[in-house]
């Protein structure tokens, strides 16, 4: 089955890491009432900062605060959060054909990223030693800011000596269509997380996939189901 003629030009392909190509355990909703008990300890008022995910409500907690104030609230609040991230991960795993279908795509000669808002510590205790085929990997810790921003596809791109225009950013979150827009990458969305493919769409999706390695399928000419262009 060929693939779509707006495909053709990607030279790069960065991956979105949890719901993408691997899943984990994670208690969202316990990271974020340890991380607002923090910032109420801290005297902040949870109502009077900006809507976000958690990393973002740190991010102007911390801002919000006295500099010496600021850096042992980032501290304090960046542990709470690991220990919750690494315990999901425990009970973490890579997505069946997952690293098989990135290391297929590297070995066709396309350049593999994989940026997450993760901890790199989580990614390890995921791997638990296995490989995952890729030119470079991002954590929050390598960059200033995290996706939605478009710092670690542009950062991510730069080490894979690529540029957008010949990019995809694959991932199952609307924040990574955002991402990639952002970027001026081409958002390729992936239904092997939590959103729905309407929410994909909504956030900009051009292709939609069951997983990456439908994608795989599709970008080196084998037998797969066709994408949905939006």
């Amino acid at each position: 089955m060929p693939r779509p003629d707006d495909l053709r030009h990607l030279r790069a392909l960065t991956f979105d890491f949890d719901g993408t190509l691997a899943t984990g355990r994670y208690d969202f909703a316990r990271m974020r009432a340890e991380v607002v008990c923090l910032v109420e300890e801290f005297g902040l008022r949870r109502e009077e900062l900006p809507a976000g995910g958690v990393l973002e409500l740190v991010a102007a907690a911390a801002a919000a605060l006295p500099p010496a104030r600021a850096e042992d609230f980032r501290e304090r609040a960046e542990a709470a959060i690991r220990a919750v991230e690494i315990e999901g991960a425990r009970g973490g795993r890579l997505l069946p054909g997952a690293a098989e279908a990135l290391e297929r795509l590297r070995a066709a000669g396309y350049r593999i990223g994989v940026i997450t808002r993760n901890c790199r510590a989580v990614v390890d205790v995921i791997l638990d030693g296995r490989a995952l085929p890729r030119d470079v990997l991002l954590t929050r810790e390598d960059v200033t800011h995290v996706k939605p921003h478009p710092e670690q596809i542009l950062t991510a791109l730069r080490a894979m000596g690529a540029a957008p225009a010949e990019a995809a950013m694959v991932g199952d979150h609307p924040m990574d269509m955002e991402a990639a827009h952002r970027a001026d990458a081409l958002p390729i969305g992936v239904l092997s997380g939590h959103a729905t493919e309407q929410a994909l769409r909504d956030a900009g999706a051009a292709f939609i996939y069951a997983d990456v390695v439908a994608l795989a399928h599709d970008l080196l000419h084998e037998d797969s189901p066709c994408p949905t262009s939006t």
